[in-house]
C-alpha cells in the first residue's frame, strides 16, 4: 500500500512541475514578444531621425533662399507661402516612389524680415500601413538668411 502513495505523489509532482514550466514558459514567450516589438519599433525611430536630421543638414548647407526649392521639389497644390516636400521609402527605408510605407513631409516656411529672411524647416516622418498614418518622429529648424545687398558693419 505505502508504494502505491508514493507512486501517486510522484505523478502529482511531475504534474506540478509540467504547470510551473508551461506558465513560466508563456510567460518567457511575451516577454521575447515584447522585445522584438519594441526593437522594431527603436529601428523605425531610429531611421525617421535620420531622415529628418539629414532634411535639416540638407537646409543648413543651402547658401541662398532660392536654393531650397531646387533641392526640395515642392508637392503641387499646397499654399503659395509654404513649400512642402514628399519623400516616400520602402520597408528597407530605400527611397522610393512606389510602394512607400514611410514617408519624409518637409514642410518650409520663409518668414521675410527687414535685414533678411528665415527659413523654418518642419519636417515630419510618418509610416502610412493599412491606411493608418503613425508618427515616428518630428523635427524643426531654422535658418536665418541676411539680405546681400546690405552693406556689412565695420568692427563686428
Amino acid at each position: 500500500m505505502k508504494n502505491s502513495i508514493r507512486f501517486h505523489s510522484f505523478f502529482i509532482e511531475i504534474i506540478f512541475v509540467l504547470l510551473f514550466t508551461a506558465i513560466s514558459s508563456v510567460a518567457i514567450l511575451q516577454l521575447f514578444t515584447a522585445a522584438r516589438t519594441t526593437a522594431l519599433k527603436s529601428e523605425e525611430t531610429n531611421y525617421a531621425m535620420a531622415v529628418a536630421q539629414t532634411a535639416v543638414e540638407t537646409m543648413h548647407s543651402l547658401k541662398t533662399p532660392s536654393d531650397f526649392e531646387k533641392v526640395f521639389a515642392p508637392v503641387p497644390g499646397n499654399p503659395a507661402e509654404d513649400t512642402v516636400s514628399l519623400s516616400g521609402y520602402d520597408k528597407n527605408w530605400n527611397p522610393t516612389q512606389e510602394n512607400a510605407v514611410y514617408f519624409a513631409e518637409k514642410k518650409m516656411q520663409s518668414i521675410p524680415t527687414d535685414a533678411g529672411v528665415t527659413l523654418k524647416l518642419d519636417v515630419l516622418v510618418y509610416s502610412q500601413k493599412s491606411g493608418t498614418k503613425n508618427e515616428l518622429f518630428s523635427l524643426s529648424s531654422q535658418k536665418y538668411f541676411p539680405n546681400a545687398d546690405l552693406p556689412e558693419k565695420e568692427g563686428f
